[in-house]
């Protein structure tokens, strides 16, 4: 067995987040770096993944294949990605889950849609690009300097006249230096603006670093956040603000 399958199927299993995947997915995932792999040689690379303690293999649902712990581990200890300055968003939208419930599948893809179609003309505007669709949301990484509120309070405003309904959204902001792997981002850095955007509030944007708003009321606080060891400096605006 070639040690470069191991590590990009490894690799390739990291990059979902956690999630399980199909064989025929793997392959898709694992084509993206340009290695040509044939399904039995990946299922003779997973099972001998599988007896390293490196995999899961649920035979139960039909294959589906996902890291261990030990793999992640692993995964991380190989990882080819550098270190890159940027400035990560994440957004999603409030009350998601209750609109679904009330108006149906086909009422809530047709909002995502619509969500969608509008953040990636603005992040494109903004030279600031798509890295997750998480969704109800997304994780887009841009300059360091990007214009944040702006950026977020014109895909609330287009969202508004688009969908027909004010949407309400939680949102946050962080200048790092994540891991970044392909088209994805990784590490702290991601972790941290994730977090972020858990505990804003509705039309909520919580930031670390500065955002250049010198005629706006910005509320500061340091909090203590699940998962980090030391309290993290973070910045208030609320999306409703007009400069």
């Amino acid at each position: 067995m070639k040690k470069s399958i191991r590590h990009e199927i490894l690799l390739s299993l990291d990059a979902t987040s956690g999630s399980s995947v199909s064989g025929s997915e793997l392959l898709s995932i694992i084509g993206d770096s340009q290695i040509n792999i044939s399904p039995a040689k990946l299922l003779a690379n997973l099972l001998e993944l599988e007896e390293l303690g490196l995999i899961s293999l649920d035979r139960k649902a039909n294959y589906a294949i996902s890291l261990s712990d030990k793999g992640r581990q692993a995964a991380q200890e190989i990882h080819p990605g550098k270190e890159t300055e940027a400035t990560l968003v994440m957004v999603d939208l409030v009350s998601f889950t209750s609109f679904t419930d009330a108006f149906g599948d086909r009422a809530a893809k047709d909002t995502v849609d619509i969500f969608m179609k509008v953040s990636k003309k603005l992040l494109s505007n903004h030279k600031t690009s798509l890295i997750k669709h998480l969704g109800d949301g997304f994780l887009a990484a841009g300059p360091t300097k990007l214009d944040v509120l702006t950026l977020i309070q014109g895909i609330k405003t287009n969202l508004a006249i688009q969908s027909g309904r004010d949407w309400k959204l939680h949102a946050a902001s962080h200048v790092g230096r994540p891991i970044k792997f392909r088209s994805d981002y990784f590490g702290r850095d991601v972790n941290l603006v994730a977090r972020l955007c858990e505990l804003s509030g509705p039309d909520e944007l919580l930031f670390t670093g500065e955002i250049n708003r010198p005629t706006l009321e910005i509320s500061t606080s340091t909090i203590e956040i699940k998962g980090f060891k030391e309290p993290i400096t973070i910045g208030t605006l609320s999306l409703g603000n007009k400069e």
